[in-house]
């Protein structure tokens, strides 16, 4: 297990995401959405970890928040790019293809803007093996079949080499509920039409619109969605 008050060596590369205007959009609905699912959780998760956590976007603020909550990442660059505090997060290196916990050992796996760089078939049986009975599986993925996707096709600007939108929304669900999982919240988010490093002033005005219109519930054709699900007891 490493210290998070270790001094990073270099920049992570995905921080120059974080604290864009776009990327605290996305900060704030992730973290919306896990801390809803694990407030409505009875019981509340006890032993929690967060996959692919990077420099702490979602493991800190859960962390702050009271939460026994564990980050894994496989770059040491991004465990070492921790914010110092006074009391530092639990932190493990570990990969996608075993997760570094024993059978049953976890209430609650978080996975959040990784799902595409995994074995996904893996990735399904890592977290049922890890998580016990009935315990929350909350990740994010790229909706193959979306909005923005369509329109890029429409206007000639679509790129087919782009392989990190490999799945529908449909086929992600339906794959959680083949890995035994029972689905509990689904949730659209992304329809802003900027990148992760734009800080346009339309962002928060665009991400205001989003929420009136509740386009969260349209997740079939979301660019992105956000899964909870919980490991069947039977």
């Amino acid at each position: 297990m490493m210290s998070a008050t270790t001094a990073p060596k270099q920049p992570f590369y995905w921080d120059n995401y974080r604290d864009t205007t776009v990327g605290r959009y996305l900060s704030q609905r992730e973290i919306t959405f896990i801390s809803r699912v694990l407030n409505d959780a009875a019981p509340p998760p006890q032993r929690i970890a967060d996959l692919a956590c990077g420099s702490g976007r979602i493991t800190v603020p859960l962390f702050q928040a009271g939460l026994n909550i564990i980050g894994t990442d496989l770059d040491p660059v991004a465990l070492a790019s921790f914010p110092r505090q006074s009391q530092p997060v639990p932190l493990a290196q570990s990969n996608a293809l075993h997760f570094p916990f024993t059978n049953e050992s976890l209430d609650c796996v978080i996975a959040i803007q990784c799902f595409e760089y995994f074995d996904q078939d893996r990735f399904f049986q890592e977290c049922y093996r890890v998580l016990a009975r009935g315990g929350l599986l909350v990740f994010s993925a790229v909706n193959r079949q979306n909005y923005k996707r369509q329109l890029k096709k429409l206007l000639g600007r679509y790129n087919a080499q782009d392989t990190t939108c490999n799945k529908s929304c449909q086929e992600v669900l339906r794959a959680t509920r083949d890995y035994d999982f029972d689905l509990h919240t689904v949730s659209g988010y992304n329809w802003i039409p900027f990148d992760r490093l734009s800080n346009n002033r339309l962002v928060d005005l665009t991400a205001k619109i989003e929420q009136i219109l509740r386009l969260d519930r349209l997740y079939q054709v979301s660019p992105w969605f956000l899964l909870a699900a919980r490991k069947r007891s039977a």
